[in-house]
């Protein structure tokens, strides 16, 4: 491999929503899709490497006004109390 190469490699699912980002580097990205209401909008990204949830946070017209950054402890996730403005 080059260096500073990076190989990506990325799951969809029947939908064609992208399911899994992963790179060469060992880090793999997980994005859920869970409102039944408007199943293609992504509301959570979960990061195997640092084991966090981010909830993407939309307001009434369906634009993502926030990002709450799950934070990992010890021995499970806790949802900390910051957000991300967007």
């Amino acid at each position: 491999m080059e260096s500073g190469k990076i190989d990506l490699l990325y799951h969809y699912d029947a939908a064609g929503r992208l399911l899994i980002r992963k790179d060469n580097y060992g880090s793999t990205v997980q994005l859920l899709y869970a409102d039944v209401m408007r199943p293609d909008r992504l509301t959570h990204i979960y990061n195997f490497t640092s084991h966090t949830l981010t909830s993407l946070l939309y307001d009434e017209r369906g634009f993502l006004m926030a990002m709450d950054i799950g934070m990992e402890t010890q021995s499970h996730l806790t949802h900390s109390a910051r957000y991300s403005v967007i």
